[in-house]
């Protein structure tokens, strides 16, 4: 049986959704002879500090303070400083990292986080791992330094802009393959009318019906929208997806029981089924994480881009010079927009047909067939413990 390891960490979703997204594709296709496996590296290794440490940067100083993620991603936008700040660490990990891989023994090894990415450079060198390696860029419109690995196998972006950009920096162009960012392909199925989605989820059929989705760990300026809405008497059914953040979900229940009956509510935590809620929804409301703006995309609806970190810049001005959705970051801008809305649909549905006509797709698929091809085209695997020919 032939093996793909595909290395992720659970920091936001922005690494993890693209890795399930092609796992997902092969367990569709139904393929027996070939195992594939996300694998939250971080914990596979038992990084406990450091896996510590990045959580506390992303969740309690990037998404809260940007400007400090600002500062990092131009500083960091530097291979040979990125590096070896990630080679120090890597006095402790590249051992249990390579130990890893080496009991794992697959045939390819495709990484998602630019630490993990680095490390297989070393690995490579070594010839220790007899894997094919790829590095996969979860930006879709730029590939930063962090991301940049001359040495591995293949690199995968999301952009011609991206591979443009990779190749700048020193990326051989025969390595980099460039596919449609990858989205779980339930988000592409057909649905019933809208109505019968917002009846089989709770929700009245009629409303304008806005969906607040800041990711995992949803910290971004929910509250303030919400209560802002409200004030101003706008006729709106809120769909809040407040995923690990209890706060805000207790918070928002606390608002729901206070509100008067021109706003209608829909709170949930974590859901399985994000496509219904998003299909049911007129417009989603968010930061220009690519997961989620990509998600949105898929379904075929507009989004309201609230907030963006430096590193969703590109996706937040892709989003914007498109005319797919809009940069709203003012609570007074945002209430005349709603109202605007409520008084006529008609901008909705012309973003509604620009969006058609970037015919969005997921990528999942195609990458489930290039996998797939390379697999094909390497020898069968040895027994254990016979020395396997290295793919350099």
């Amino acid at each position: 049986m032939k093996k793909i390891k595909i290395l992720t960490v659970d920091i936001g979703g922005g690494h993890k959704a693209p890795a399930q997204a092609i796992k997902k594709q092969f367990d569709i296709s139904g393929t027996d002879d070939i195992q594939v496996k996300v694998v939250d590296i971080g914990e596979a290794i038992h990084t406990k500090f450091l896996y510590a440490l990045y959580k506390y940067f992303w969740i309690k100083v990037a998404l809260r303070y940007p400007p400090l993620l600002k500062t990092f991603y131009g500083t960091a936008d530097n291979a040979v400083l990125v590096r070896s700040i990630d080679y120090l660490f890597g006095l402790i990990l590249i051992p249990k990292f390579r130990r890893y891989l080496i009991n794992a023994d697959p045939d390819i090894v495709v990484s998602t986080y630019f630490t993990f990415t680095h490390y297989l450079e070393i690995l490579k060198r070594e010839k220790k791992i007899h894997a094919v390696m790829i590095s996969l860029n979860p930006e879709p419109f730029e590939s930063h330094a962090i991301w940049i690995s001359k040495k591995l196998h293949y690199s995968f972006v999301f952009s011609q802009q991206a591979k443009s950009q990779m190749i700048l920096k020193g990326v051989s162009e025969k390595k980099i393959k460039v596919f449609h960012y990858p989205i779980q392909s339930k988000f592409e199925k057909k649905q019933s009318s809208v109505q019968i989605v917002r009846s089989k989820l709770g929700m009245s059929r009629d409303m304008l019906t806005v969906l607040f989705n800041f990711g995992a760990e949803s910290v971004g300026p929910t509250k303030h929208f919400v209560k802002a809405l409200l004030e101003a008497g706008c006729n709106v059914q809120f769909v809040l997806i407040c995923g690990r953040n209890k706060e805000l979900k207790k918070w928002m229940e606390a608002l729901k029981n206070k509100s008067s009956r021109n706003a209608e509510f829909v709170i949930t935590g974590f859901v399985d089924n994000m496509e219904d809620y998003i299909y049911a929804s007129d417009l989603i409301v968010g930061k220009a994480g690519p997961n989620s703006v990509f998600e949105a995309l898929v379904v075929g609806r507009p989004v309201v881009i609230t907030s963006y970190m430096e590193n969703e810049r590109s996706t937040m001005r892709w989003v914007t010079q498109n005319k797919i959705g809009w940069l709203i970051r003012s609570v007074t801008n945002f209430v005349t927009f709603i109202k605007r809305l409520e008084k006529s649909e008609l901008v909705l549905e012309k973003y509604r047909e620009n969006i058609k006509k970037l015919n969005i797709k997921s990528g999942s698929d195609d990458i489930r067939i290039f996998l797939k091809d390379l697999l094909s085209k390497m020898p069968d695997r040895e027994p254990r413990g016979k020395n396997r020919r290295s793919r350099s």
